[in-house]
């Protein structure tokens, strides 16, 4: 099928460097040979019939385009190209590209173009027609910066033959659907279908963004964006918030780098994005998960970003951080996120739990307040206060998740510890908690310090705590049992 002549129309067209299919390493594998073979065999179990790919199969020569190259581009449907150091230096494999992107001019061609990297190479020694296009990358970086390429036999490293198999299959159903549409074939589309910004990130979580991907799309969602970033911000950004636009969820992996930096920016391509989603898009739902193993290999810029993501990224409306969470956790988080939404059932119980949160100066303060609290029927949880440092932190973490209003009563400590329990509150949802809070107050004591005369709060009830004790905190008790539906 690929190097006879036929007058059927190719699904594929394969093209590559011949260098890269010389048989190499302990198998004398053929590289190209076992991606056509496998990509053909996979295709067509997905569309029910045999596939027709062709790539030029000639073992010597001068990688001449031919009449006959021209022919059989003019006669297919879609164009994988192998990317490698000797295709970028070969004049007559970019004029492949470049001869199928015209032919296919008007006809939605970007959909029908598969970038397969085989070998890393640098974006920019692609040609601008290549750039534009999401890649399939067949290789696997380590920390230290070297590259091993996936090979589907004789592999040393199971992860290499893996990897091979994994994203062979991603390309193959892309390439399924791509077909399918031209055939006007049916091409089902679930209900609840719902499009997601799933971030590009650093190579060294290339793979696990795909696995991420992989699920999703099984699960019936589209991806964006369709492309790879530009490297210019001023092509970036339109691109990245076209995309934006579309999506109710965006997820962005987060690893031990800091990534590359687009030319007329400072900052990475990783927190360009993550800024976009969370300052323009308030309407969509944002999660950030930091890999739980890139902490010890991150680099120290790398570091001042994540903390930076702490502070000023989860403040932001619909924003969840997920730390020294493992992948399993965040696609879970990711299908509760996506399923659709259910009213919530009434509350079990009628006696809700508060998480009273204060400094340990102002524990005699807060006993007539937790008197008051158990003697209106709710149960009082106490910030931990005795124990190591990771254990209150657990804590505190665990309690946030579990009670149904929380209380910080504000009188001896700073402003910095009051700032950091309300981000708190604002992080408790990547902690595991799914619920929504009955009430959140903040409880400023009297005297109040003159920086806090004009304390003023959009997301917590501010409670004055120069009234006496029930009037201070009827309002708290109030939205509480209003919000459960008890009468008044």
């Amino acid at each position: 099928m690929s190097s006879s002549e036929s007058n059927e129309p190719n699904d594929v067209f394969i093209s590559y460097s011949h260098i890269d299919n010389r048989p190499w390493g302990a198998g004398q594998n053929q590289w190209v040979s076992e991606f056509h073979q496998g990509l053909a065999t996979r295709v067509g179990m997905l569309l029910g019939r045999d596939v027709r790919m062709w790539r030029d199969e000639k073992l010597a020569g001068n990688d001449e385009f031919t009449q006959r190259i021209l022919d059989e581009l003019r006669k297919s449907r879609s164009f994988v190209c192998v990317i490698s150091p000797r295709y970028l230096n070969s004049e007559w494999c970019v004029r492949e590209l470049q001869t199928f992107l015209t032919l296919a001019a008007g006809s939605a061609s970007g959909s029908n173009v598969f970038k397969v990297t085989k070998t890393p190479v640098e974006p920019r020694s692609q040609p601008p027609e290549l750039r534009e296009f999401l890649g399939y990358e067949f290789f696997l970086e380590t920390a230290s910066g070297k590259t091993h390429e996936f090979y589907p036999s004789d592999a040393a490293d199971r992860e290499q033959k893996t990897g091979f198999w994994q994203q062979l299959d991603d390309l193959a159903q892309d390439i399924g659907k791509t077909l399918a549409a031209r055939s006007l074939l049916p091409d089902p589309k679930p209900a609840g279908r719902k499009i997601i910004y799933l971030a590009q990130t650093t190579t060294d979580l290339r793979v696990t963004r795909d696995n991420v991907k992989r699920e999703l799309v099984q699960r019936g969602h589209s991806i964006v964006p369709d492309r790879e970033l530009p490297p210019s911000v001023d092509e970036l950004l339109p691109l990245v918030d076209s995309s934006l636009a579309q999506a109710c969820l965006t997820v962005h992996p987060v690893g031990a780098r800091y990534g590359f930096i687009p030319e007329g920016e400072s900052r990475s391509v990783i927190e360009l994005q993550i800024d976009a989603a969370t300052k323009h898009n308030g309407q969509s739902q944002h999660v950030i998960w930091v890999a739980p193993d890139a902490t010890p290999q991150m680099e120290p810029k790398q570091h001042e970003f994540v903390d930076k993501l702490r502070r000023v990224y989860t403040e932001r409306i619909g924003t969840e951080l997920l730390e020294e969470k493992s992948l399993e956790v965040l696609k879970t988080r990711l299908s509760e996120k996506l399923e659709e939404r259910k009213p919530a059932p009434p509350p079990v119980s009628a006696s809700p739990r508060v998480y009273l949160i204060c400094e340990r100066g102002d524990l005699t303060a807060i006993r007539p307040m937790e008197e008051y609290l158990r003697q209106a029927g709710f149960g009082v949880s106490r910030s931990l206060l005795d124990g190591e440092e990771h254990e209150l932190t657990q804590d505190h973490r665990d309690t946030l998740v579990c009670c149904d209003a929380v209380l910080v009563y504000y009188g001896s400590a700073r402003q910095a510890w009051l700032r950091a329990k309300q981000r708190d509150l604002w992080k408790a949802a990547g902690w595991g908690r799914t619920k929504d809070m009955f009430s959140q107050a903040v409880f400023v004591a009297s005297p109040a310090r003159t920086e806090d005369t004009d304390f003023a709060s959009d997301d917590f009830l501010v409670l004055d705590g120069r009234a006496p004790m029930p009037q201070a905190l009827a309002p708290f008790v109030r939205q509480i049992r209003m919000t459960m539906g008890v009468q008044q």
